[in-house]
């Protein structure tokens, strides 16, 4: 007859751990572990149904991003404050290091998607496209990039195609 062989068992710790260097350790490794998660921060959702964080400022006290559904567009969020949607944004990308500069797009007279920078106030800064350029479906250009100077860069229609653009 064959028989199962013998089920092996292991003390723990295991004779080559120090037992008691081992739980004099734990707790202060515990503690550590604790004291790094609260330092990594907390959750904070924003009060903003649809909202979708997309660009953060170096410090990350300062984001935006945009919101789908009822209140479709673009926000800004500083830290202490409630968000605040962006004047005819159709989208929000970009943050500069600081937080003091927005970009993304937004709807110009012709209802065409155009390049455009809000500042720390919240005014809007309408880039346009390219000089004759017609749009393609629906987009004269976008900003994808910001910084602390103001400037822009992004993409511009360009007939039926698209080119990098620096807006300074």
């Amino acid at each position: 007859s064959v028989s199962a062989p013998a089920a092996r068992t292991q003390a723990w710790p295991p004779a080559w751990v120090d037992a008691g260097h081992m739980f004099r350790i734990l707790p202060p490794l515990l503690c550590l572990l604790a004291t790094s998660l609260a330092a990594a921060g907390e959750f904070r959702a924003l009060s903003l149904p649809g909202s979708q964080l997309g660009a953060l400022s170096a410090d990350g006290r300062a984001a935006a991003g945009g919101v789908i559904g009822a209140a479709s567009g673009g926000f800004r969020w500083q830290e202490g404050e409630a968000p605040r949607l962006l004047e005819r944004a159709v989208s929000v990308r970009a943050m500069s290091a600081s937080g003091r500069h927005v970009a993304g797009s937004s709807l110009d007279a012709q209802q065409r998607e155009v390049a455009t920078w809000w500042d720390v106030d919240g005014a809007i800064h309408p880039l346009g496209g390219l000089p004759g350029a017609e749009a393609s479906a629906g987009l004269l250009s976008a900003a994808w990039g910001i910084n602390d100077e103001p400037q822009v860069v992004g993409v511009g229609a360009n007939g039926s195609d698209t080119v990098a653009v620096r807006w300074t």
